[in-house]
């Protein structure tokens, strides 16, 4: 009977159940119609992520600070947002794939309403990790070393060899972001005879163990002086000769119609380097203003291009012709029609060339623009560009360029720091300036010369090369004006290890005995002044890695040689 009586009470229920829901109407998913970002989270390569609550300002700009370490690719740099309910994003790069943070980042929020609102994030990177050491002698002295900075990374700090008796007692401080900290507190006393260690803890709490190494730098340039001939003994053309490359054994020297070498340790005439097949004739401007070598030796030309004086019926389009050495034929590198829309002024292409790598494999091709803050670079890769267009980077030195717009990298890769030459109301300085790859914004600009009655200056600068020999680094530049020239050297060492500190005043870093004054050297008289005040230095490490060669070439002047090392 309690089982009859317990079916009846479930049925019941069960039937109860219809009207029990019966007074109550199904949930409707109503969207959130907003379109407003409240959070960003930025994700590094390294695997680090930020997180940011938000707030626009009134024009939709989101401003954020990224600690992370110094070398980050921000070019790899992913982010998410945080949307209202049923919101999209509309962006060129999908939200979780690579962004390119070294500019401004845009995207396009689209409500559920179809309402849309457009958002810019400024990505401010701020190193979370030990980015610099000092190291104090007891003299006084003071050398800086710059950390990649990663975990258990090694920081290399270059001391002149004439310090090394002073390294066991030196005071060690460390550069870090204001909320990091290390296990041994700075400043202190170290013997950095042998390497020091540390711990530093960043801003997001992570540990990394770091090591201080000194590296011993030969602080003498010693100068030996191997050939110098004249415009007349090299019979140089009037105004024709602007350039000199290194390939091999041999010292090419570029004129106009013909490039001849010279065996570079004597200069002895050795031939006429090929221009077979070589078609500038059928172009608008027909011959060749500068050529260059690349790293491996193989030799770059390309005739030029002028924006003033263009016949009717001209055009734009210029050839880069290269050569596998001085006894190959030319092949055709690129050939290029230029197109630098939105510039005023005079506008000059082919006036100078540097190419860092080998072209035969991998190299960089840079051609400043005359007048312009902008330098063209072609990516070539086993003999070909990349692309026949070339990059158009535009920098910022704080003055406009002149006619010779020298760019010079440091070392090979598409974001090297370069030095650039330096100009006052068009005309050229003895001065340094050294600019970021990246941002392409000066790391260190030095004051330029000032003519007074006791230090006279010829003026000029934009013919110069860059040379690190065993961790020694130089400028090997020439001073000029129309009627004479100077050879001279700085040591940059400093410049590029440590910019902040570094003296803005560049005899502090001129090379004794390199710049003698009022003692420069005037132009051949046979062929008379140098109104373009054009030149070039090159330098080349020579294949025994502890000596290198500089060759310098002044317009009507002629070409000196020097073989160098450090003792």
């Amino acid at each position: 009977m309690k089982k009859i009586n317990r079916y009846f009470i479930l049925l019941w229920i069960v039937s109860l159940l219809p009207v029990l829901f019966a007074c109550e109407e199904a949930d409707t998913l109503v969207p959130t119609t907003g379109n407003e970002v409240t959070g960003i989270r930025i994700m590094l390569p390294d695997g680090t992520n930020a997180d940011f609550a938000v707030t626009p300002d009134d024009k939709n700009v989101i401003n954020v600070k990224v600690f992370g370490p110094m070398n980050t690719d921000r070019t790899k740099v992913r982010m998410s947002v945080s949307l209202p309910n049923n919101a999209t994003v509309v962006s060129p790069s999908p939200l979780g794939e690579y962004m390119d943070f070294t500019k401004p980042v845009s995207f396009e929020v689209v409500g559920a309403d179809n309402a849309k609102k457009s958002y810019t994030v400024n990505a401010t990177f701020t190193p979370n990790d030990v980015f610099q050491v000092s190291l104090t002698l007891p003299n006084g002295t003071v050398f800086t070393g710059q950390s990649s900075p990663n975990p258990n990374d090694t920081i290399i700090v270059e001391v002149s060899d004439n310090y090394t008796e002073q390294l066991s007692n030196i005071k060690v401080g460390a550069a870090l972001p204001g909320s990091a900290t290390t296990t041994t507190p700075f400043p202190a006393t170290s013997d950095l005879t042998s390497p020091v260690s540390f711990t530093a803890k960043g801003a997001h709490g992570i540990q990394g163990d770091y090591v201080i190494k000194v590296k011993v730098v030969p602080a003498i340039l010693e100068i030996k002086p191997l050939w110098n001939k004249t415009a007349t003994e090299l019979n140089f053309v009037t105004h024709n000769n602007g350039a000199v490359a290194i390939s091999g054994d041999y010292l090419v020297v570029h004129e106009r119609t013909k490039f001849d070498y010279y065996n570079i340790t004597d200069g002895s005439k050795a031939g006429t380097m090929s221009f077979e097949g070589i078609d500038w004739a059928n172009l608008t401007r027909i011959v060749p203003l500068f050529m260059a070598n690349d790293d491996a030796g193989n030799i770059v030309a390309t005739n030029f291009y002028m924006s003033r004086w263009m016949p009717e019926g001209g055009n734009n389009i210029i050839h880069m012709y290269w050569w596998e050495g001085v006894t190959a034929e030319p092949k055709l590198l690129f050939s290029y029609d230029v197109q630098l829309p939105g510039l005023t002024g005079n506008i000059d292409v082919g006036r100078k060339i540097y190419v860092t790598g080998d072209i035969r494999d991998h190299a960089f091709l840079y051609m400043g623009v005359s007048f312009q803050n902008i330098f063209l670079r072609w990516e070539i890769k086993n003999g070909a560009p990349v692309s026949n267009q070339p990059e158009k980077i535009t920098f910022n030195p704080g003055y406009q360029m002149g006619q010779l717009n020298t760019i010079v990298p440091i070392e090979f890769g598409k974001n090297s720091n370069y030095f650039i030459s330096r100009f006052e109301n068009g005309a050229a300085k003895v001065a340094i300036t050294y600019m970021d790859g990246t941002t392409h914004t000066p790391l260190y600009a030095s004051e330029h010369h000032i003519q007074n009655i006791f230090h006279q200056w010829l003026g000029g600068g934009g013919s110069f090369d860059y040379l690190d020999l065993k961790g020694a680094r130089y400028i090997f530049i020439i001073e000029q004006n129309a009627y004479n020239w100077m050879k001279q050297v700085y040591n940059v060492r400093t410049v590029i290890s440590d910019p902040e500190t570094t003296s803005k005043n560049p005899l502090d870093y001129l090379v004794p005995g390199t710049r003698v004054w009022n003692g420069w050297t005037p132009m051949d008289p046979n062929y008379g002044d140098n109104g373009n005040v054009t030149g070039d230095v090159v330098t080349k490490v020579a294949d025994d890695g502890e000596t290198a060669y500089v060759a310098f070439l002044c317009t009507n002047a002629g070409v000196t040689v020097w073989r160098v090392n450090l003792k």
